[in-house]
């Protein structure tokens, strides 16, 4: 659970996507805002986006899957918070992907995701082998309860 965390992470602070287009100057998508270079000056203007819905998905699953390794104890608690949070990644992609589209049809960018984009389903992957871990730890100690 550490490393889905570590990969929520770097995937928040790490560019997601490039935009290129003939007409318009190139921009990189980050969780938080969009990175536009001026093309009179070479400046780099950060514009917050609109949809801050992705970024907030993405910091909400890195926080519940830390908190969670904290829960072992409670091993129902742990599976249902690791079911939630693989539904928020998925609804981060969702998001991500709407937003994604939504720019390129507005403004005729074409897309090129960044290897950063993917952190967040190798997280998905990583909670759902948690998940199995916790589920079969739980299945174990029920099946030594009924033994006693």
């Amino acid at each position: 659970m550490l490393l889905s965390v570590v990969a929520c992470v770097v995937c928040l602070a790490s560019p997601i996507a490039r935009f290129t287009s003939e007409v318009l100057p190139p921009a990189d998508l980050y969780n938080l805002w969009l990175s536009v270079v001026d093309p009179a000056t070479g400046d780099i203007k950060h514009q917050l986006t609109p949809w801050v819905a992705h970024f907030v998905l993405l910091a909400f699953a890195a926080t519940f899957t830390l908190l969670n390794i904290f829960i072992y104890k409670r091993r129902h608690l742990q599976m249902r918070t690791l079911l939630f949070c693989i539904f928020v990644m998925i609804g981060y992609y969702l998001v991500c992907g709407t937003f994604v589209w939504r720019l390129c049809q507005e403004t005729g960018y074409s897309v090129r995701p960044t290897v950063f984009a993917a952190l967040p389903f190798v997280s998905l992957v990583l909670d759902y082998l948690a998940f199995r871990a916790v589920r079969k730890d739980e299945n174990l100690v029920k099946s030594l309860d009924r033994l006693r």
